[in-house]
């Protein structure tokens, strides 16, 4: 049994936790655990993502986020736990919130902190009563499984799998700029794109294609092909962690969703990488998403409206008699990307003071991209008038948030403070 601070204990709403203590359930967890850092108020974590902080009102000590984020975490998980079974959320802490015991990593828990909060807001917020929970249902090749079987009053049924996705460093932080594609290139592109971006000194990174494929072909075996248009199959990709820190999800939302060759938009493109045709006929929709300090912090998925970080992508490529993207609407309270989106052919970071050379670099691929697309166009390019239109609208935000401030709405150290 772990010992954990005693002014954290004094909070009632953390019984459900303390109980789970007393069964031994946290025993092989690490002391370098973030939930047992947190209940001995510490959480470190937010020094080495900054990015994650950007924009929230709430960010304080670390003593107060500890008490903020073990206060909603208990209470939400408590309501998760209560429908599963015992051996079931037993499983789950002992095996997955442990994050590799011993060997454990802080990817690994948010990894499990999105399964729960996920399933928790479809359980929520979904588009009646929620009838039944299934845990783990082995519903797939070889007994694999989704994250969790939903039973709506209504009669749908939403099976969601989560996938959160660790990223290998490659952005050092001080070069002129970088550029990831998001789209799919022949070689002869790779190397003109990259060339171009050399001159310039602009660091060319290709996409994480791989990553996508292999998450669809993995929940493509643990799906069933939906039987009727109220049986639905949600994939959510958590894009948090990418080294693009701002807007990092454009880069899988325009790899799928592109007019071009978007991988749920255009079949040979999505075989020709590698995807299953099998997972593409039941994937309904995927969601793509990136976590901010709030939706951490408070274990509740609808931050990701404070800000548009998530983008529902409704599958084109099923089978229109299992699909009607209304049902999808309903459930997940999400709408498909409308026109002129601000999807980018790509993911784009560049230093202020270089920008007369980001304008050489993406007009010169903006011309090559415009003159393949032969159907309607949905992306938006980046130039000199997309960058300023872009400045004259964070200014009106400034300073509406500056007259918030003054008026006393808004502390000191908040979003634009930091």
């Amino acid at each position: 049994m772990k010992n954990f601070n005693e002014a954290m204990e004094q909070y009632h709403l953390i019984d459900s936790l303390l109980k789970m203590n007393d069964k031994g359930f946290f025993d092989e967890y690490s002391d370098n655990h973030f939930l047992i850092k947190a209940l001995n108020g510490e959480i470190d974590y937010f020094n080495k993502y900054r990015n994650l902080v950007k924009g929230s009102i709430y960010f304080s000590d670390s003593n107060m986020n500890a008490t903020n984020f073990i206060l909603n975490f208990s209470t939400k998980f408590s309501w998760f736990c209560d429908h599963f079974s015992e051996d079931d959320i037993e499983r789950f802490v002992k095996d997955q919130l442990s994050a590799g015991k011993s060997h454990y990593e802080d990817e690994q828990f948010f990894r499990a902190i999105a399964e729960v909060n996920v399933v928790n807001f479809l359980m929520a917020f979904g588009p009646s009563h929620l009838k039944e929970a299934k845990y783990e249902p082995k519903l797939g090749k070889n007994g694999s499984n989704p994250e969790a079987r939903l039973i709506y009053q209504n009669g749908i049924t939403v099976d969601v799998e989560v996938k959160t996705p660790g990223f290998k460093k490659m952005i050092a932080g001080d070069e002129k700029g970088v550029l990831i594609p998001t789209l799919l290139l022949d070689d002869k592109e790779k190397r003109t794109f990259e060339k171009q971006c050399a001159k310039k000194e602009i660091k060319f990174i290709l996409p994480r294609v791989s990553k996508l494929k292999d998450y669809i072909n993995s929940a493509g075996k643990k799906f069933e092909i939906p039987k009727d248009k109220n049986h639905i199959n949600l994939l959510f990709i958590n894009w948090t962690y990418t080294d693009v820190k701002k807007r990092g999800y454009i880069e899988p939302y325009s790899l799928l969703y592109n007019n071009l060759n978007g991988l749920l938009k255009n079949k040979d493109a999505a075989l020709s990488i590698g995807i299953n045709e099998e997972a593409l006929r039941k994937i309904s929709a995927i969601v793509i998403y990136q976590d901010s300090f709030d939706s951490l912090i408070f274990g509740d998925f609808r931050y990701m409206w404070n800000g548009y970080n998530f983008r529902m992508l409704p599958n084109i490529l099923m089978d229109q008699e299992l699909i009607d993207i209304d049902i999808i609407k309903d459930v997940l309270r999400m709408n498909p990307p409308k026109k002129n989106d601000d999807m980018m052919p790509y993911a784009f970071v560049i230093s202020e003071r270089y920008l007369s050379d980001a304008y050489e670099v993406t007009e010169f691929i903006n011309r090559r991209i415009k003159a393949k697309i032969k159907r309607e166009d949905n992306f938006t390019y980046f130039n000199e008038a997309y960058y300023k239109k872009k400045m004259k609208e964070a200014r009106k935000r400034k300073a509406a948030y500056d007259d918030l401030k003054q008026k006393g709405y808004i502390h000191d150290n908040s979003y634009y403070d930091r």
